[in-house]
């Protein structure tokens, strides 16, 4: 099954942030965007792909005594990757304290998965929310951004983060969470 590590958004400010996406969507013209549907809004900790139940079983187990504290974050900046100029990917981006955070959990989810025996992840970790993955080359991202500033979208709670099963279908990926770990426990 294909699964990765992710820490969800609350709902409220899930909801107000697929409202701002869809202002984006209306900025942005040419080009083809598999905009991410709202329930599936959520920073991905470590993508693991397609891994046997046996293997899933395992990764369960190593991550589920992690103890960290919560992770709250509240997407208040919109970004690319590479960049705004040549975008792949488009996402929303928190508070680079509130990065910083997400990232030490990340780094202690990595931690766990080499002890298992699953190579780390050898691009840096960036705490991000991706609302988008441009299939064909759009234009006016920036300016898109400039006029669509993230405010107002309100703090998830971060007190957890959950092992999902990605499903990929004609609509779009279908993700189920199998098991949810608490953080605060640090």
């Amino acid at each position: 099954m294909r699964v990765f590590l992710a820490l969800e958004m609350d709902r409220e400010p899930r909801e107000h942030l697929a409202k701002r996406v869809l202002e984006l969507q209306s900025r942005i013209s040419g080009g083809r965007v598999g905009w991410v549907v709202p329930e599936n809004l959520h920073i991905t900790l470590r993508f693991l792909g397609e891994l046997s139940e046996d293997r899933v079983a395992e990764v369960r187990q190593a991550v589920e005594s992690i103890s960290y504290g919560a992770c709250p974050f509240e997407p208040s900046r919109w970004g690319a990757f590479p960049d705004a100029k040549r975008p792949r990917v488009l996402w929303a981006g928190c508070s680079p304290e509130q990065e910083q955070q997400v990232a030490g959990l990340a780094e202690m989810v990595e931690f766990r998965l080499h002890s298992i025996g699953i190579h780390r992840e050898p691009k840096p970790f960036r705490a991000h929310v991706t609302v988008g993955r441009v299939k064909e080359p759009v234009r006016g991202v920036a300016e898109a951004f400039e006029a669509s500033p993230l405010r107002g979208i309100g703090l998830s709670s971060g007190e957890s983060f959950v092992l999902m099963e990605s499903r990929l279908g004609p609509g779009g990926s279908k993700y189920t969470a199998l098991a949810r770990f608490a953080l605060g426990k640090e």
